[in-house]
């Protein structure tokens, strides 16, 4: 973000990383909690915290330090420490359940005056650029957000007008695995794809991965933030070659063209020529 605002010298704040774990468990484990559970210290830079996400995955993670912003390397001291404070919270939690786990940043900014982790406002040097910091709320605080935009702009003087060819409403890709038995009968009749579980571990048919790639993924990560082969307990072990074949299908490419996440470093399979 301050490099993006610091191309237009709108970078009129100073921003303070802090690293976080996060772990990562089996659906199995969803009855441990309900609501988002966490321990508040009075300063940043130790929070503990288990929240359930929308899929039934358990979420465990601590605030690290401040730490630089690339490194995202994870440790058997971060996993072993977050989770015991986890188990503060939900003594039940077994390492047995943890399935993946990642590190992340918070990006706190204008530290002089106080932590601020949520901030949503035009830059002072350059007229309506906008300079937005979201942390804990993530991804789910973007609609929010989005509007907060809108009334700065507004406020500026800038005339938004509404598109009257807008569709707000999108058609969802259908969930296999939340379906009736009667609306999966419907939906093999009208293709059978949707009648090939490609995923087991979540339920995940040969139909929605290719609707998945007929709306715009084209990498295996890209698959799994559609429609989830590849989140469950074996995280990719057993559906993730399929996946690439039916990528490499549908793109019309070489499977040793597939990368995991559009990088070069994230090829797949041995590329020719290559040791």
């Amino acid at each position: 973000m301050d490099t993006i605002a610091a191309m237009v010298n709108a970078d009129d704040f100073v921003l303070f990383p802090i690293k976080g774990y996060v772990g990562v468990m089996d659906r199995n484990c969803s009855q441990l909690a309900g609501s988002l559970l966490a321990i508040i210290p009075e300063e940043p830079g130790d929070m503990n915290i288990v929240v359930p996400t929308v899929e039934g995955n358990l979420l465990f993670g601590i605030q690290l330090q401040i730490n630089r912003r690339h490194d995202r390397s994870t440790t058997e001291h971060m996993a072993r420490l977050a989770l015991a404070n986890a188990r503060k919270l939900i003594p039940e939690i077994s390492e047995n359940d943890v399935i993946n786990s990642f590190c992340g940043y918070l990006m706190f900014r204008n530290f002089e005056i106080g932590w601020h982790e949520c901030e949503v406002a035009m830059s002072e040097r350059v007229p309506r650029f906008i300079n937005m910091t979201i942390g804990y709320p993530g991804v789910s605080a973007s609609p929010g957000a989005a509007l907060e935009v809108a009334d700065i702009l507004r406020n500026d003087g800038l005339v938004l007008d509404p598109d009257p060819k807008f569709n707000p409403h999108r058609q969802d890709i259908p969930d296999f695995s939340m379906l009736s038995e009667k609306e999966r009968k419907a939906l093999i009749k009208k293709d059978p794809r949707y009648g090939h579980v490609v995923c087991r571990c979540e339920t995940v048919t040969e139909g929605e991965i290719v609707e998945a790639i007929r709306r715009g993924a084209r990498t295996l990560d890209g698959v799994k933030y559609r429609v989830r082969p590849g989140m469950g307990r074996c995280q990719g072990g057993f559906c993730g070659p399929r996946v690439m074949e039916i990528l490499s299908r549908e793109l019309g490419v070489d499977q040793e063209q597939i990368t995991k996440k559009g990088k070069k470093e994230s090829w797949l399979v041995a590329r020719r020529g290559v040791r």
